[in-house]
C-alpha cells in the first residue's frame, strides 16, 4: 500500500484498492466503531485531481436536471414580476354605510328561524341559547338614521355560535340599490365578538361592478334606538380589479334585540 499522511491537516493519499481493513480502521482513527466512516478516506493523488473530479461530475449532470432548474427559476422570476402589476391593477373601494337590524315591532327586519336548543348563552340576557339563528332583510342608508337616504339591504343570517360569549357567526350580502355601485353586491362574512368595541370581519366576494372584491369590514355600534332596533355602522376597506369598476354615477316579536347585550358593529361613509 502507498501511503503519505500530510502534516497540519493537509491532503492525506490513500490507494485504497491496495488497503488492507486493518489499515482503514487505523487511519479513521482506530477501532471497528470507525467502519461506518471509510467513506471519509478518499482514493485522489492529489487536490486538484479532486477538484477536476467534481467539475467533471458537474460536467455531466444528465440534461434535464439543468433544464428543471432553468425552469424553476423563470418560473420564481416570473412570479416576482406579475405579482406587483396584478395588485396595481386592483381599484380601491371605500363604503360606509349603516344597517338597521329590528328584530320586533312595526318594520321589523329580522326573525329568528333557529331556536337553539342550549344551552343559554350566561354572557348574555335570558333567551338567548347556543345555536339561534336569524334572518335578516335589513335597511341600508347612508347616514345612521332611518329617515336619511336608503341605499341598499343587508341580507343574511347571524348565528350565536359561543356557548359562552356574545359571538356570532354573520354571513350576510351587501344589496346596494343607489349610488355609483347601484346592482351590485358585497358578500360578508366572519366572526363578530360583540364585547369587542370594533371587529373585523373579511369581505370574501361581489357581484356587479364589484365583482371578485376581497378586503375587511369594520364593524361598531353606531346608535341604539330601542331594546328592538340596533343602528350598525359598516366601515368597508375592499378591492376589486380594476376592469370590473365602473361606476354608472349615480311578523313580530317582543325579546330584546341579541345585540344589544354587547357593543355591535356592522357597517360603515358611503360613496369615498
Amino acid at each position: 500500500m502507498e501511503e503519505d499522511e500530510e502534516k497540519d491537516g493537509e491532503l492525506l493519499v490513500v490507494d485504497m484498492e491496495m488497503a488492507s481493513e486493518d489499515e482503514l480502521l487505523s487511519l479513521n482513527g482506530g477501532g471497528r466503531e470507525h467502519e461506518g466512516q471509510f467513506c471519509l478516506i478518499t482514493r485522489w493523488r492529489s487536490e486538484n485531481d479532486f477538484e477536476n473530479a467534481q467539475k467533471a461530475k458537474m460536467a455531466n449532470a444528465p440534461e434535464h436536471r439543468r433544464q428543471l432548474v432553468a425552469a424553476v427559476a423563470l418560473i420564481l422570476a416570473v412570479a416576482a414580476a406579475v405579482a406587483p402589476l396584478a395588485e396595481a391593477r386592483r381599484k380601491t373601494v371605500r363604503l360606509r354605510v349603516y344597517m338597521h337590524d329590528i328584530v320586533g315591532g312595526a318594520g321589523q327586519t329580522s326573525v329568528v328561524v333557529v331556536k337553539g336548543p342550549g344551552p343559554a348563552n350566561p354572557s348574555m340576557s335570558p333567551g338567548n341559547n347556543f345555536g339561534d339563528t336569524v334572518i335578516i332583510d335589513d335597511v341600508v342608508t347612508e347616514g345612521p338614521s332611518l329617515a336619511s337616504r336608503e341605499v341598499g339591504r343587508a341580507q343574511g343570517t347571524y348565528m350565536l355560535a359561543s356557548m359562552a360569549r356574545p359571538v356570532f357567526i354573520v354571513d350576510i350580502t351587501l344589496v346596494l340599490t343607489d349610488g355609483p355601485y347601484n346592482g351590485s353586491t358585497i358578500v360578508v362574512a366572519g366572526r363578530d365578538d360583540t364585547s369587542e368595541e370594533i371587529r373585523e370581519l373579511a369581505v370574501v366576494g361581489g357581484s356587479g361592478m364589484l365583482r371578485r372584491a376581497s378586503g375587511h369590514v369594520l364593524w361598531r355600534t353606531a346608535k341604539v334606538e330601542s331594546k328592538l332596533h340596533a343602528v350598525l355602522e359598516l366601515d368597508v376597506h375592499a378591492s376589486v380589479p380594476a376592469a370590473a369598476v365602473a361606476p354608472s354615477g349615480s311578523g313580530s316579536g317582543s325579546h330584546d334585540h341579541p345585540l344589544l347585550n354587547q357593543n355591535f358593529v356592522i357597517f360603515g361613509t358611503f360613496w369615498t
